[in-house]
C-alpha cells in the first residue's frame, strides 16, 4: 500500500521568500496607484491649464483693443441671467394684476424672453455687438479725456445693482436686471427648448441696506457668479461702460443748442390724394379746420384736438413723418394750407401756425442728444477695425448649466 506523503513543512527560507514576494508585490501596487495617480493629475492640469490658457485667448479685437474669450463667456451668462429676472419680473407683474388684458401682453413677453433664453446664437451675437460698442465708446471717451474711478463704478454697482446708497437715501428695490440671485419664476408658460425653470423661493433680500449688509450680499453674489465662470471684473465692466456713455452724452450736450427753429402745425390726414384735395377745397369753401380734422383725420390721437402737432423742430418731424414731409412744411408761410403731402401714414393737409426759433423742452432735447451720441457711435463702429475670433460660436454658454446652478 501506497505511503502518502503530508504537507511540505514551511522553512525559514520558504517564509523569507513568501514575504519578500509579499513586499515585492506591495511595492508594485503601490508604484501602480502613484503612476495612475500622477498621469491623472497631469491629464487634469494639462487639461485645466489648456481651458486656462484657451480661455485667456483673444475673441474680439476693436482698433487693437482685445477681450478675451473668458469676457464673452461671463457676458453672455449675465445676458442670461438677465433675461431670467426679466421673466421673473414680467411673471410677478402678470400674476398681481391678474387682468386678462395685461396677462396676455405679459404672456407674450415671457414667451419671447424664454425663447431668446434658449436661442444661445442670438444672446451670442447681442452680446458681441455691445462689446464691440462699449470698446468703441471707451477709445473715444480715452480721446477726449474721460477718465472713470473704480470708486464711480463701484458706487453704481451699489446703486443700481443692489439699492445700496451711501448717506442712507431711501432706495427703490434691487433692479432685477442685473440681480443673479433672484428668484426664478415657474416655468409653465416658458417657451422654446431646453431644462424649464423651476420655481423657487425667493432668497430674502434687504429692504435697508447697511453697507456690511451690501458688503455681504456683494461677495454672495460674486461667490454665486464664480460657480458660472463670471469673471468680477467682466461684471464690472457693464456698469463702467454705463458710465463711460453718460459721460460722453454729458460732453456732446455741450455742443448741442437747447434753442433751435421750430414750427407749430396742424394736420388732417386721409387715405388718397383725391381726398386731401376735397379736404383743401372744402377749406378754401370756409368750412372750418376744426370740424374737418374731427370728421376726416385718421389721426386718432389728435383728432379732437384739430389735428394739432404742436411745436417740432425739423429733424423731429423727419424722424415722426420723412424728411420730405418736414421740408415742405418748413418752408411753408404761416397759415398757408398746404398739400396733399403723402407719407407712410397716409395723406396730409397741413397749415403752419407759427414758425420761430424756441427753447427745446427737456423731454425734445434729451432726445437730440441721445440721437447725437448713436450717429456717433454708429459712425466709430463703422469706421472701426474689428476682428472676430472665427470660431466664436463655440464658447457660447448653453442656458442649462445656469439654469441648473441656480436651483441646485
Amino acid at each position: 500500500m501506497a505511503r502518502t506523503r503530508g504537507n511540505p513543512r514551511m522553512t525559514r527560507k520558504h517564509l523569507a521568500r513568501a514575504q519578500r514576494e509579499h513586499i515585492l508585490s506591495r511595492w508594485i501596487l503601490a508604484g501602480t496607484i502613484g503612476v495612475t495617480i500622477a498621469v491623472v493629475g497631469l491629464l487634469l492640469y494639462a487639461f485645466v491649464g489648456y481651458r486656462l490658457i484657451n480661455m485667456r485667448q483673444t475673441i474680439l479685437s476693436v482698433n487693437g483693443d482685445e477681450l478675451t474669450r473668458a469676457t464673452f463667456v461671463s457676458r453672455v451668462r449675465l445676458l442670461q441671467i438677465n433675461t431670467i429676472s426679466e421673466i421673473q419680473y414680467a411673471e410677478r407683474i402678470m400674476a398681481y394684476l391678474q387682468d386678462p388684458d395685461y396677462t396676455s401682453f405679459y404672456q407674450t413677453r415671457i414667451e419671447q424672453l424664454s425663447e431668446n433664453l434658449y436661442n444661445p446664437g442670438l444672446q451670442g451675437q447681442q452680446v458681441m455687438q455691445s462689446l464691440i460698442r462699449e470698446l468703441v465708446i471707451r477709445q473715444e471717451a480715452s480721446r477726449r479725456g474721460i477718465v472713470v474711478t473704480n470708486d464711480e463704478v463701484m458706487a453704481l454697482v451699489a446703486e443700481e445693482g443692489f439699492g445700496y446708497y451711501v448717506g442712507g437715501t431711501p432706495t427703490p428695490s434691487p433692479s432685477p436686471t442685473m440681480n443673479a440671485t433672484a428668484a426664478l419664476i415657474p416655468t409653465a408658460t416658458a417657451a422654446g427648448e431646453g431644462t424649464p425653470i423651476p420655481s423657487v423661493t425667493p432668497l430674502p433680500t434687504a429692504t435697508a441696506y447697511t453697507e456690511q449688509a451690501y458688503s455681504e450680499n456683494y461677495a454672495q453674489q460674486l461667490d454665486f457668479f464664480k460657480t458660472l465662470d463670471i469673471q468680477e471684473s467682466d461684471y464690472l465692466m457693464f456698469f463702467e461702460s454705463s458710465i463711460y456713455s453718460s459721460k460722453l452724452m454729458d460732453i456732446l450736450k455741450e455742443d448741442l443748442p437747447t434753442e433751435v427753429d421750430q414750427v407749430w402745425l396742424r394736420h388732417i390726414l386721409v387715405a388718397t390724394s383725391d381726398e386731401a384735395d376735397d379736404v383743401l377745397e372744402r377749406l378754401d369753401g370756409g368750412e372750418a379746420w376744426e370740424d374737418l380734422a374731427a370728421e376726416l383725420t385718421l389721426d386718432e390721437f389728435t383728432q379732437f384736438y384739430g389735428g394739432d402737432l404742436g411745436w417740432l423742430p425739423e429733424s423731429e418731424l423727419g424722424d415722426r413723418f420723412d424728411f420730405e414731409f418736414s421740408s415742405a412744411v418748413f418752408a411753408a408761410s404761416i397759415d398757408e394750407f398746404i398739400g396733399p403731402l403723402e407719407t407712410s401714414l397716409g395723406w396730409h393737409v397741413v397749415q403752419v401756425q407759427g414758425h420761430e426759433v424756441r427753447e427745446l423742452t427737456e423731454t425734445q432735447y434729451e432726445q437730440r442728444v441721445q440721437n447725437a451720441f448713436e450717429t456717433l457711435v454708429t459712425e466709430l463702429t463703422n469706421e472701426a477695425e474689428v476682428v472676430i475670433d472665427e470660431n466664436w460660436v463655440e464658447f457660447i454658454p448653453e442656458p442649462d448649466i445656469l439654469i441648473n446652478a441656480l436651483f441646485q
